[in-house]
């Protein structure tokens, strides 16, 4: 939705990092704008929020994808589901000088939450706070495709 430099780096971290619910809530905001509700794109999505570590969410009390992820779900009226957890902590991805070291850092680390049987859904809408290369929605929709989701969008409140 918008660049990370200026401003709205400055929120997520404020959301993030001084844990604001205030500045989450203006994340929310922002990443619904410009969505109508019950649009006919997301008829069928289910919302799925990108995982936190463990040690980072209960250092932070949230996971900002979730909060961002049930706003959007609310908006969409449409299930925000955590279909997705963690197998393995990792290193802060801001903290990788290049694409390959992001993809090669977030490889492995995520794993379908549901059970074998439980139908894949057709259309899925991955939710984070921060795109950079990519790499842990990629790795995420990776998983997600493997286990027979159909389309799969992302949606990010910033792009750095």
């Amino acid at each position: 939705a918008y660049d990370y430099r200026g401003t709205a780096g400055a929120l997520v971290r404020r959301a993030k990092l001084d844990r604001d619910p205030a500045a989450l809530g203006l994340l929310g905001d922002a990443i619904c704008r410009g969505l109508p509700r019950r649009c006919p794109r997301y008829r069928r999505a289910v919302v799925v929020p990108v995982p936190l570590a463990r040690a980072k969410r209960r250092r932070r009390g949230f996971n900002q994808a979730e909060v961002l992820a049930e706003r959007l779900a609310r908006r969409l009226d449409v299930p925000s589901v955590r279909a997705l957890r963690r197998v393995r902590d990792t290193a802060t991805q801001g903290s990788q000088t290049s694409i390959a070291a992001r993809q090669a850092n977030v490889a492995g680390a995520f794993a379908l939450r549901w059970s074998a049987g439980r139908r894949a859904s057709p259309h899925v809408v991955l939710v984070d706070d921060v795109a950079t290369s990519g790499a842990t929605l990629c790795e995420c929709a990776r998983v997600l495709r493997r286990a027979g989701c159909g389309r799969i969008d992302a949606i990010v409140f910033a792009r750095a």
